[in-house]
């Protein structure tokens, strides 16, 4: 039966897939086309599509792209950006870890291969093992849009990336030519995780001065998986914000925006921790000139701030009582600790046998401050030109303290540097421009340089780790590098309603805090040792795709090649790594000759009838370590998406079932540790229902029959060597009201 099962599955996945290619698939958010004269000429220069909100957001042309509106974010349910992405942007999914705070990958790349940016800042989390990734410190529900740039194609957003960039745009205040006020409330409740939320904005304007100000609240406990497995997953999370618009004359604008998000009691089934509290600030400030000079468009200056306090513990853990259920090497007390006056102190033999009671209190700490300027130039001789630079330092430090609470060690205490007071610096300047050769051709050019200084200040007992793993001088832990990344695309558009484009890009990634400097810190899997000897990262990609809305048909589509030199592989050290209560495994980083990604990303949106559209979706992504001839580790799986969505505007009501179809993965990565997962089937529907103009109602179904499955991408648990489940059945209704 379950043979039978398995063909009938397979043909229906490379059935529809072979479809959605077929009609060379892609959804498309509509967008406003504009021109704009050129200063200087009378060469009319047609600019890339623009949505206009308070702000406008410039989707990158020559590119595979994707924007999720406000309205998709709410209609969706989602908790976090990274379940906002996965459900609506074909080639991003989402890395659980937990119930919350899913970590977004695209196309196979993930951490910091992605940029995540916010009003024209970076932002990173306070957690070397992603229970924070940075898409999870701001309330997805106070997002005015996620914008994803798949691939290197932005030089103007900070470094530039190798795997994409994902740019949140918060919701901002509105001037008023008469001085105005609204809001809105809002609750949901979420059945499985026995969870609610509760939500509050409220925005008022006049016409120099506006303001926003938003809250929420949200608590949810574990999840049962399909079976009916208990998930450690449940989280608090409440959020403030509050932006400030001043327009003190026509052409001049400052923007102001403070956030605090704080998570806590968040446990992870995955990870050998929980997050005991995590409390993020973000600041940040800009003053945009329109038209300061002649053939100057505009001219922005914007600084920011942002503070991370991040803090971990073993509560609800096995080890926490020192079960030795699987306990061994996983509670964060590795050899070499240090006891509370700072010196080396050994465990003795009969300790490391023993299994006392054990308290784990691991805080951590990231600040990012930096600041950008950029000017849009309209030149003489036609096109448009952005040039400006950026800095951003970003320092890193964390301590993870054992106090044994019973047995031989009892009233002990032992601690160690997990991140050494490490510090990344990163300047650069950049210039793009875009220019029309022809009629319906657009050459779009960008190039950036950017000068990192890395460094930290590891005590005795760390530079001995990274010798000792890694060979005489990698305790060299100050690094320079001179990163180029540049990339050239051009658009063609035989007809208005279509778009073809190449696009060829360069980029360079320097390794981050946690792949050069970590310190023997617990992570999924067993202990991680940073690598100071780390090159960059450099990348080379090609993309070509079409991007059309042609009557009732909507097609976005691209094929991508990306190889990436100096590959840096998360691989394991030491299988048997004698940690006080056993073996364990030890993780550790280096870079290989070069690794290969290519596959494709598409999806279609086909109007049926005037109320009646289908959608579909299709990802694949085939990963391989081009050193030692075998995958790459956690690639997803081929994936598809299909669903209707009706819509009936006179009622205000919309349902939109969806199935989604996830192949096998079987390429996998031995050496790694990862295994090989089952294809899934799942059913999903939303449906919304708007009343009297004011009110909404929401309600999204996900995992409708209840199937048990796991995902490719998600790791096991550290303790048990169990998968870790996908949620069950969860409903969600939410209700909310503007005024």
């Amino acid at each position: 039966m379950l043979a039978l099962y398995s063909g009938i599955w397979r043909r229906c996945v490379w059935s529809l897939t072979a479809l959605s290619l077929s009609a060379t698939i892609g959804e498309r958010t509509s967008f406003a086309q504009v021109q704009k004269e050129t200063a200087g000429s009378g060469e009319a220069i047609e600019l890339e599509d623009i949505l206009v909100s308070i702000e406008r957001i410039t989707p990158v042309s020559g590119a595979s792209t994707a924007l999720v509106t406000a309205e998709q974010i709410r209609a969706s349910q989602a908790k976090d950006v990274a379940e906002a992405l996965k459900s609506r942007v074909p080639g991003v999914t989402g890395k659980r870890s937990g119930g919350i705070n899913l970590d977004p990958v695209i196309r196979g790349l993930r951490e910091d291969r992605l940029s995540v940016m916010t009003n024209g800042t970076k932002i990173w989390g306070g957690g070397p093992f992603r229970m924070d990734p940075p898409t999870s410190l701001l309330d997805v529900d106070e997002l005015e849009a996620i914008e994803v740039i798949k691939g290197p194609y932005s030089v103007t957003r900070g470094p530039s990336s190798i795997g994409g960039t994902i740019n949140l745009v918060t919701k901002k205040p509105e001037l008023s030519p008469h001085w105005d006020a609204h809001g809105s409330l809002g609750a949901a409740y979420t059945s499985n995780y026995n969870g609610f939320t509760t939500k509050a904005s409220v925005s008022a304007g006049g016409p120099a001065l506006a303001f926003r100000l938003a809250g929420s609240y949200r608590d949810y406990q574990d999840y049962d998986s399909g079976d009916g497995e208990r998930i450690q997953s449940g989280f608090q999370s409440q959020s403030v914000s509050g932006t400030l618009l001043w327009q003190p004359h026509a052409d001049h604008r400052f923007f102001l925006s403070i956030s605090r998000e704080s998570d806590r009691d968040t446990r992870f089934d995955t990870l050998p921790l929980h997050m005991e509290e995590d409390d993020a600030y973000l600041g940040s400030v800009s003053y945009t000139f329109s038209n300061p000079f002649p053939f100057v468009e505009s001219l922005q200056f914007s600084g920011y701030y942002n503070y991370v306090h991040h803090r971990m513990n073993n509560e609800h853990k096995p080890h926490r009582a020192g079960s030795g259920a699987g306990g061994g090497g996983q509670d964060g007390s590795g050899p070499g600790m240090q006891d509370g006056s700072g010196h080396p102190a050994e465990l003795g033999e009969q300790a490391k046998h023993a299994h006392p009671v054990r308290r784990i209190v691991f805080p951590l700490d990231a600040r990012t401050f930096g600041g950008r300027v950029q000017a849009d130039i309209l030149p003489g001789f036609g096109g448009r030109l952005s040039l400006g630079g950026d800095v951003y330092r970003l320092e890193r430090e964390g301590t993870n303290h054992i106090s044994f609470l019973s047995g031989n060690m009892a009233g002990a205490t032992r601690y160690f540097h997990a991140w050494p007071g490490t510090r990344i610096m990163d300047g650069g300047i950049f210039g793009e421009y875009v220019y029309l050769p022809a009629p319906k051709w657009r050459l779009i050019v960008g190039a950036r340089v950017d000068f990192v200084a890395a460094g930290a200040n590891p005590g005795p007992t760390e530079r001995m780790q990274y010798r000792a793993h890694y060979g005489a001088g990698a305790d060299a832990v100050d690094a320079f590098e001179t990163n180029v990344s540049a990339n050239t695309r051009l658009v063609y558009s035989p007809v208005s309603a279509l778009d073809l484009f190449v696009g060829v890009g360069r980029a360079a990634r320097t390794a981050d805090a946690t792949e050069r400097y970590l310190a023997l810190g617990p992570g999924p899997g067993g202990f991680y040792i940073g690598n100071p000897g780390l090159d960059p990262e450099e990348s080379f990609e090609v993309d070509t795709g079409i991007h059309t809305r042609w009557g009732r048909l909507a097609v976005d589509g691209a094929l991508f090649y990306n190889r990436i030199e100096d590959y840096i592989l998360q691989y394991i050290l030491d299988r048997a790594f004698q940690c006080p209560h056993g073996p364990c495994k030890l993780r550790g980083f280096r870079n290989i000759d070069h690794a290969t990604l290519l596959g494709a990303d598409l999806s279609l949106s086909y109007e049926l009838r005037e109320n009646l559209s289908l959608h579909g979706s299709f990802a694949y992504v085939h990963g391989e370590n081009g050193e030692d001839d075998r995958a790459l580790p956690e690639i997803p799986p081929l994936e598809s998406r299909f669903g209707l969505r009706y819509e009936h505007p006179h009622w205000g009501f919309w349902l939109n079932p969806t199935l989604r179809l996830v192949q096998s993965q079987r390429r996998i990565d031995t050496a790694f540790g990862e295994d090989a997962t089952q294809g899934h089937v799942t059913v999903d529907i939303g449906a919304g229902w708007r009343l009297f103009g004011r009110h909404e109602l929401m309600v999204q179904v996900e995992n409708l029959f209840d199937k048990n499955y796991n995902e490719h991408i998600t790791r096991e648990n550290p303790f048990t060597g169990r998968e870790v489940f996908e949620p069950g059945r969860v409903v969600t209704v939410g209700l909310r009201t503007t005024f």
